[in-house]
């Protein structure tokens, strides 16, 4: 008899596994064999499966584990019920769509061969029993194949939020909740590194088990493999971790040396220490601190609001932080030369146009003599380079005169460092020669206001 069994496994198994891969439907057919009809038909799934994706051994595993008591072993009627389609949708975790039994038979043990039978028949009393029969089915199986997206193998992140060991802070005397500051901080690395487009920032809503993990990890006290293995049960590569150390703001009164004005001196800075552990070795990647704050004067008339300085001063400090933590895990590479160009593999959410930057040549690695381990490449500070035009993704940029070329140059070569100058008022000087003015002309004026203290 030809047996017609349908399948048909619900998408939600594969909506959990998807993540931003693609996953397509292949029809496959396969052959399986085994002591029970059950039994077949498993085989015969592991078989459609290893034909489309390969199989895994503990898909193998799972699919022989399947086991149910001899009076249902043969019997459609329960291989075709919801309770065993519960159980192939767990076994396969998504992976077969559906599956059709299209032809079986039973071939008595020891008839020297097994053939496929359209025809055969059970009738009441003559059924085969397990001891004395082999079955062979042939199966119409969908299996859902998954892509991986080249998105899914960046290196994963997790910034966690900055312990704020003050409840609240004062600028320019308005208390601001130190949380907020906390948060504000965290977002702006956050999106930072998002916009680079190389990591895989996780998202900071982490499961309550997680949570109260770090509740204990941000009293402080917690050493590098507390954080290590908070990153391991978030599968995170990465875990950025730090502390606000300091937040002050003031305002002082002055008067000129004619007594005729008054002058408002605007004084303040952050300081965030922080570290970036690698959790797979739970050992500290980098740690450093850093500082950002004002000093200028306001007249009478000029009141400084809070939200707005403490936000432009966060957004920098947030930063210069991802700037660092990028640069560490992937440093920013100059990938082509095109023309009288060079493109560099950064965007608009990293780079802007005017910007100078340092160039820095790779050369031969260097070995500890003591421990023999690695202590990275040699790094030699070459020229400076000055992005022209950004795209979403890339930058094209052009390197300042006396450099005219870089030599031996390979997309593993030079990387960008130290930002010169961030924002030259002349950014449309289109050749070198008024690049070059155009950046000395900035650098001397900023030399000119950093030497003027009242």
């Amino acid at each position: 008899m030809h047996y017609r069994l349908w399948v048909i496994l619900p998408l939600a198994t594969l909506i959990g596994v998807a993540h931003a891969g693609v996953i397509r439907s292949v029809q496959t057919h396969s052959v399986g064999v085994g002591h029970t009809m059950q039994q077949a038909i498993n085989n015969g799934l592991v078989n459609a499966i290893q034909q489309v994706d390969g199989v895994t051994i503990s898909k193998q595993t799972a699919f022989a584990s399947l086991q149910v008591s001899a009076q249902y072993q043969d019997n459609r009627q329960y291989l075709n019920s919801q309770v065993y389609l519960q159980i192939i949708q767990e076994a396969s975790r998504g992976a077969i769509i559906k599956f059709a039994l299209e032809h079986s038979a039973c071939t008595a043990e020891g008839a020297g061969h097994i053939a496929i039978d359209r025809s055969v028949r059970h009738r009441p009393g003559k059924k085969p029993t397990r001891a004395a029969c082999t079955w062979t089915v042939r199966l119409a199986v969908t299996v859902a194949k998954y892509t991986h997206t080249a998105a899914e193998d960046r290196v994963r992140i997790a910034v966690l939020v900055p312990r704020a060991p003050a409840s609240t802070y004062s600028i320019f005397g308005t208390a601001v909740s130190g949380q907020t500051v906390a948060n504000r901080l965290a977002d702006r690395i956050q999106n930072y590194l998002v916009d680079t487009h190389k990591l895989t920032v996780l998202d900071r809503k982490y499961g309550s088990e997680v949570q109260s993990e770090l509740a204990i990890a941000a009293s402080g006290a917690a050493p590098t493999k507390e954080y290590a293995l908070v990153g391991q049960k978030l599968v995170a590569d990465y875990v950025l971790v730090g502390t606000i150390r300091a937040v002050h703001y003031r305002l002082t009164h002055r008067r000129s040396l004619t007594g005729s004005h008054v002058y408002t001196s605007v004084v303040g800075w952050i300081t965030f220490s922080y570290r970036l552990i690698n959790t797979a070795t739970q050992q500290v990647v980098l740690s450093a601190v850093r500082k950002v704050g004002l000093h200028k004067f306001l007249s009478m008339q000029g009141s400084p609001n809070p939200s707005l300085v403490l936000s432009r001063d966060l957004n920098r400090l947030g930063t210069e932080v991802g700037q660092s933590v990028l640069s560490q895990i992937y440093p920013i590479r100059i990938v082509i030369a095109l023309n009288n160009e060079y493109v560099i593999d950064a965007g608009s959410g990293v780079v802007k146009a005017g910007q100078v930057y340092q160039v820095i040549g790779y050369g031969r690695k260097i070995i500890d003599p003591d421990t023999h381990e690695s202590l990275g490449r040699a790094q030699t500070v070459c020229c400076r380079i000055r992005i022209n035009r950004v795209t979403q993704r890339l930058a094209y940029a052009i390197l300042l005169p006396p450099t005219r070329t870089l030599t031996d140059f390979t997309p593993t070569t030079y990387v960008l460092g130290s930002l010169v100058v961030a924002h030259p008022r002349h950014i449309h000087a289109v050749t070198a020669k008024q690049a070059l003015n155009a950046v000395m002309l900035e650098i001397k004026r900023q030399q000119q206001s950093s030497a003027k203290h009242w």
